[in-house]
């Protein structure tokens, strides 16, 4: 799941083989069988199925432990076997060169970074996811890659406190300005917020309804007690011309009854 093997065009019209290995289980891993042993393991699996050569990533989730080797050396008799390979550690990473650029990875990887040196302070990860949020704020992406990257820094930060919650919402709203939709989203931290979202918007649509509906309904009113005061003025004015009552309620519409009651 965590490994990728990779057949990367080149622009000379070749390719090459790069394996990227993200390591996640951190420490406490089988001391039998280190993190060099495993890379070395990984060459030796590439070379025997595919028979190419290939180079080797390694992104490492957390930090780097005291005299870790960050190559497999093996020497028996006159045999000699080594294998390197590129390592990177997250925490060590540049955050203002990864936030530099657009490309949205650069946030996603600095919030792996920043939620690493929060560890278990749930207020310090609300600090930080708030902070990535107002650099999104600040970029021009598409809804899809702000939700994937929103996504990923919610299940980072895995907020439980109903305070800080409430005040990471608060930050949500700032982004999410003239959104009327809930959209797709796997998160629980997203999901729940969104759906908090909806029952607003559906609140608010329906007291607009409700409004637009009262109006509707007052002008209809207004109207209708408009038309019949016209027609009552009308029949006093017959009246008094001595015009028929069975005439006048045939013009007025009103009732012999109530134009009887004008005179």
């Amino acid at each position: 799941i965590v490994d990728l093997l990779v057949d990367v065009p080149l622009v000379s019209g070749e390719t090459a083989f790069v394996l990227f290995h993200c390591e996640v289980q951190g420490r406490g891993r089988s001391s039998s069988e280190p993190f060099h042993v495993r890379m070395y393991k990984y060459a030796c699996l590439i070379a025997l199925r595919f028979g190419r050569p290939f180079t080797t990533l390694a992104i490492r989730t957390t930090p780097r432990e005291p005299g870790e080797q960050t190559a497999y050396i093996s020497e028996c008799f006159e045999t000699r076997i080594t294998t390197t390979y590129r390592t990177v550690y997250v925490d060590e990473l540049d955050e203002r060169e990864l936030l530099s650029g657009t490309n949205p990875m650069g946030i996603a990887v600095a919030a792996a970074g920043r939620m690493l040196a929060a560890g278990r302070s749930e207020p310090k990860r609300l600090e930080y996811a708030k902070g990535l949020l107002r650099i999104l704020r600040g970029r021009h992406y598409s809804m899809d890659e702000t939700l994937r990257i929103l996504q990923f820094i919610d299940g980072l930060s895995n907020l439980s406190l109903a305070e800080l919650l409430a005040e990471f919402d608060r930050e949500m709203d700032q982004l999410f300005k003239g959104v009327e939709r809930m959209p797709i989203v796997r998160t629980p931290g997203l999901t729940r917020y969104f759906k908090k979202k909806s029952y607003e918007w559906g609140r608010n649509e329906g007291v607009a309804e409700g409004e637009a509906q009262g109006e509707a309904r007052g002008e209809a009113r207004g109207e209708a007690k408009g038309g019949r005061l016209k027609a009552i003025e009308m029949a006093r004015k017959m009246l008094a011309r001595g015009f028929e009552v069975d005439l006048i309620a045939d013009l007025t519409e009103l009732s012999k009854d109530e134009i009887e009651s004008l005179r």
